[in-house]
């Protein structure tokens, strides 16, 4: 079927614009007025209308207006599927430029969002020239959404939380009585979303329907239209003042080793009853465990006869992964791959090394991050040759490498010693110190963040980290991704 638009000079004194409905059968649907739908009657003319579908089965005419009688202007109008003018916008269309001189012959596109933009030539200046505006629906002109600026994991937790911060609907700030609150909504998969309904969960049967409090719901596009399902996460009132809102989400996973599966969002900003919304566009983000499990204690091993077995205490993590045991020859080795004995979940290790060593254990939670190490000399080992008790300054590789959030430095004094770490780039400029100042002996684990002195977030790229103590210099390279 179609809808068709015209300029109609029935009145005898000006021409007008009218719609019709034609059905697939080619009859005129019987729904709308016999001879057409008057879109605007305005004093004077209104002239050449074109025309877009609005996706609910209506349309959005437009068209240059006479009505001041000077100049010709831009206007709009919704007609409904039903055959009714839009009650939500002006009766006679809403101006879409009434600038000095005439505007004329606009072009009319869908925004793909039940609204349009229209660009036309205007004399404003003297000269013809293009200009254009965007309609949104419901008749609201530019940009009534409330766009995400933002979706940031939250730091200090133990994952599966982000920040979603959006900027306020100009409607917000200009108290417009249309404007009442904003949906969050959080992207699902779709068998995920029907599984949640099939148990109970509520199925919205359009954007912009609210669910009663503490209610489930999901609302699921026609089918084709996008790879998401949506599932309504919580209502954040307007204020009328707010420039800025954010709320804390829950994520549908969380970030591993070498993965940060993304979650999207989309806020909806609506009128009390959710019959008038726009909706942001979609913006996503991922969430970070940033907290390792405790250092494993209390930490205790016997060695004997070529064998050292070792026993702790079970983390109370509720996600634990595991343990690692490494071992050395001397009190200060830095744990990595090449030292790993074993990778456990139980509390307890036999090591059947053949001669006495040094063990350090940590905690692995599910996301990777290991936890402080705990160092043990297991009695029985007297035999530990005093050679091997040689205590050098040593510093680790860092890890994770590449990196994209944040990296750990591990290093190893032999003494009380003034220590400088620093990370420089690529051309040697510093970029950030991390240590500067006297360090106890023993092991240290200073983190960095990926930003520089100012606080700003570094770019992707080649980086080293410079270690100095007790007249040594040691240098390890890391990588930067974003």
């Amino acid at each position: 079927s179609a809808i068709v638009t015209w300029f109609d000079y029935r009145s005898g004194t000006n021409h007008d614009i009218y719609a019709q409905h034609v059905l697939a059968s080619g009859a005129v649907d019987p729904a709308w007025p016999a001879d057409g739908r008057a879109l605007c009657t305005a004093a004077n003319d209104q002239l050449a209308p074109t025309i877009v579908p609005d996706g609910s089965g209506g349309a959005i005419v437009t068209w240059y207006d006479l009505r001041d009688g000077a100049s010709y202007d831009i206007y709009a109008q919704h007609v409904l599927a039903s055959g009714a003018v839009d009650p939500a916008w002006p009766a006679d269309g809403r101006a879409l430029c009434t600038a000095a001189s005439s505007q004329m012959d606009p072009t009319i596109v869908s925004d793909g969002s039940g609204g349009t933009i229209v660009t036309w030539s205007d004399n404003r200046s003297g000269n013809w020239d293009i200009y254009a505006q965007r309609l949104a629906r419901f008749g609201y002109l530019g940009t009534p959404e409330a766009p995400i600026s933002g979706v940031r994991d939250v730091p200090n937790d133990q994952g599966g939380k982000v920040k979603v911060s959006w900027s306020a609907s100009y409607l917000d700030l200009q108290a417009d009585p249309n404007l009442a609150a904003y949906d969050v909504y959080r992207s699902v998969p779709p068998n995920v979303a029907l599984a949640a309904i099939a148990r109970g969960a509520l199925r919205l049967s359009r954007l912009g329907e609210t669910p009663a409090p503490h209610v489930r719901a999901f609302y699921i596009g026609p089918a084709g239209t996008t790879g998401y399902a949506w599932e309504y996460v919580a209502t954040q009132v307007a204020a009328h003042a707010f420039a800025n809102y954010s709320y804390v989400a829950s994520t549908t996973s969380d970030s591993l080793p070498g993965s940060n599966p993304k979650t999207a969002f989309v806020i909806l900003a609506r009128n009390s009853s959710g019959s008038m919304f726009w909706l942001s566009a979609a913006d996503s983000g991922y969430s970070v465990d940033n907290l390792a499990p405790v250092a494993p204690s209390p930490f205790t091993g016997q060695y004997a006869a070529g064998s050292t077995t070792l026993r702790w205490s079970r983390n109370t993590e509720a996600d634990l992964a595991g343990y690692r045991v490494y071992r050395g020859q001397s009190p200060s080795f830095v744990p990595g791959p090449g030292n790993l004995v074993a990778a456990l979940r139980s509390t307890g290790y036999v090591d059947a090394a053949g001669g006495p060593a040094y063990y350090k254990l940590s905690a692995v939670d599910t996301h990777g991050n290991e936890s402080p190490y705990a160092f043990l000399l297991p009695g029985g080992t007297v035999g530990v040759d005093d050679a091997a008790l040689a205590i050098q300054i040593s510093f680790a590789r860092p890890a994770p490498n590449p990196a994209r959030d944040e990296v750990a430095f591990r290093f190893a004094l032999p003494r009380e010693a003034r220590v400088e770490l620093a990370i420089f780039d690529a051309a040697g400029r510093r970029v950030r110190t991390l240590v500067a100042g006297v360090r106890a002996g023993g092991e240290h684990a200073p983190r960095w963040d990926l930003s520089d002195e100012a606080g700003r977030s570094v770019g992707a790229g080649l980086y080293f980290a410079r270690l100095e103590a007790e007249g040594q210099r040691l240098v390890r390279r890391l990588a930067v991704t974003r």
